[in-house]
């Protein structure tokens, strides 16, 4: 436990300095593995920065699981959303009360947070917990897959796309499904599988047959 708390101080401590004088995202400590993923942006640097650092001690769920409960503090304590938003609350008053929220997690999560509140960037954890999650699901290697449809899909429709995706995976990967409806699709559905988008919807095809009735005929 002590050696652990050491090198988070060092990681935490790096993050620190490199926030301070440049006012991007912090440094992590030295790591010889790379991130899984590319994530954009200050929000971006300082996931980076963390998943990093929390991979090099061997916390990542521990992160994981602290980020997770800020963000349903987020979406169901008003007042602390409105704290966490709030640009005229001084940033040493936003450290001092955040440091009392998260005194139950672990210390490069509080570290984080305390570095966030220095920067005036503590409305942006969202943004950074969001990129951290992009990271997890990438080391996990899990893609996320979006199923769009003009109604909901039955469950035999489903399986039926379900086991078409599979075709898509690759040994050691798994999805992460979830589903929308949009009856402006007016039928069939639409999947977003990672950076790949495919439109089989029939809003798609009235679109392809006003477009060829465009065309001129010769």
């Amino acid at each position: 436990m002590a050696a652990r708390n050491v090198l988070s101080r060092v990681g935490v401590r790096a993050m620190s300095l490199a926030a301070k004088s440049t006012d991007k995202a912090p440094l992590a400590a030295k790591s010889t593995v790379k991130a899984p993923a590319q994530t954009f942006g200050v929000s971006g640097r300082y996931a980076n920065a963390l998943w990093q650092h929390a991979n090099k001690v061997g916390i990542l769920e521990a992160v994981e699981q602290d980020l997770s409960t800020v963000t349903e503090a987020l979406q169901t304590n008003v007042n602390f959303a409105k704290f966490v938003g709030d640009p005229c609350i001084s940033r040493k008053k936003k450290n001092e009360s955040m440091a009392l929220a998260m005194a139950s997690a672990d210390e490069t999560t509080r570290k984080l947070v305390a570095v966030l509140c220095e920067n005036g960037r503590l409305n942006m954890i969202t943004e950074v917990i969001k990129d951290f999650s992009t990271l997890m699901r990438a080391h996990r290697k899990q893609i996320v897959v979006t199923i769009t449809s003009a109604i909901k899909l039955d469950v035999e429709d489903m399986s039926l796309v379900t086991d078409a995706l599979a075709n898509f995976k690759k040994e050691g990967e798994s999805f992460v499904i979830s589903e929308k409806v949009n009856p402006a699709l007016l039928g069939g559905f639409a999947v977003q599988l990672g950076d790949k988008y495919v439109d089989l919807s029939t809003l798609k095809r009235i679109r392809e047959i006003e477009r060829l009735l465009q065309e001129p005929v010769y």
